[in-house]
């Protein structure tokens, strides 16, 4: 077996593919569990792809559903999360420290007064604002007061009402969830890593989190395609990475077999072993169910290790 990271424990790889429903697809209407913990979405359409490792029946619009908010949530990437999650994924991320708290508060009002109560492109909210960066744009979400729309094309900010909710709350409320999907292991330091905030704010709040671990999912089978960014990927490094490559994990099970890329409706598949004959055809089972996901036939490349 290929594990993703030679000094991750594998007991922790397979929590994370128990927890983060990874071990059987989850049917349609129960699609927002599958992004509990949030679902990266900066590669293109990548909480898509997440989506249908851990949904049946995902659609190419199921990103849109209405259960559903884009963020820039940890580390201020675009996350996919749960609507009704809004409030640990903005509000969660606020430092406790007054002065810090104002700043980023003041600095999503100048972003809300340039928006005037309309969505705008990123791009051209910069040119309202006159900064040469939109990443400044992206600390305004803190407040719950900011979301995002993001079609692989164009980034859109969009001005909404703060959620309902305490920050303390929500501050658990983010840790919570990344401790059902990741576990204790790293404790603080590694959630605050995760999270983006400041490492004594993760302190207090992994000191305050009343968390019992959840019964464990069912181990993972069949095969799954998870893209670059996926969460159980979350700070490991696949044998074949290298700088510029946009690679996600080929999983059998809970081993990791291959890497895949993909470009448009392209598929290649680098292997890190040999498949069976019957693996294969799982491989072409899974790669026909993602045709619908892409909207379109997909050319597979298969390269052996």
């Amino acid at each position: 077996m290929v594990t993703p990271f030679a000094e991750f424990p594998i007991e922790a790889f397979n929590h994370r593919l128990r927890a983060m429903q990874l071990g059987r697809r989850l049917p349609i209407e129960q699609l927002p569990q599958a992004a509990y913990a949030g679902l990266q979405d900066s590669a293109p359409r990548a909480a898509l792809l997440s989506l249908h490792a851990r949904v049946a029946s995902v659609e190419p619009q199921s990103w849109e559903d209405q259960r559903f908010v884009q963020v820039w949530g940890p580390r201020e990437a675009a996350y996919l999360v749960p609507a009704d999650a809004t409030a640990a994924f903005t509000l969660g991320r606020l430092p406790r420290d007054e002065r810090l708290r104002a700043e980023e508060l003041d600095l999503a009002d100048t972003v809300l007064a340039a928006l005037d109560g309309e969505a705008c492109r990123s791009n051209d909210l910069a040119a309202r604002l006159g900064i040469a960066d939109a990443a400044l744009i992206r600390r305004g979400a803190k407040s719950g007061r900011v979301l995002l729309r993001w079609d692989t094309r164009t980034t859109t900010v969009v001005p909404v009402d703060r959620p309902e909710g305490i920050e303390e709350d929500a501050r658990l409320d983010l840790a919570r969830r990344y401790a059902t999907w990741f576990g204790c292991f790293g404790g603080h330091q590694h959630f605050a890593t995760w999270a983006g905030v400041l490492l004594e704010d993760a302190q207090v709040t992994w000191e305050r989190l009343d968390w019992q671990p959840p019964l464990d999912g069912p181990p993972a089978e069949g095969i799954r395609f998870v893209p670059k960014g996926d969460p159980c990927l979350y700070g490991l490094r696949l044998p074949d990475d290298k700088p510029g490559r946009v690679a996600g994990a080929v999983l059998i099970g809970a081993e990791l077999v291959g890497s895949w890329t993909r470009r448009g409706l392209t598929v290649t598949v680098s292997l890190y072993r040999q498949l069976s004959p019957r693996e294969m055809e799982e491989v072409t089972a899974e790669i026909d169910l993602l045709e619908p996901v892409l909207d379109g036939a997909i050319t597979l490349i298969m390269q052996d290790p």
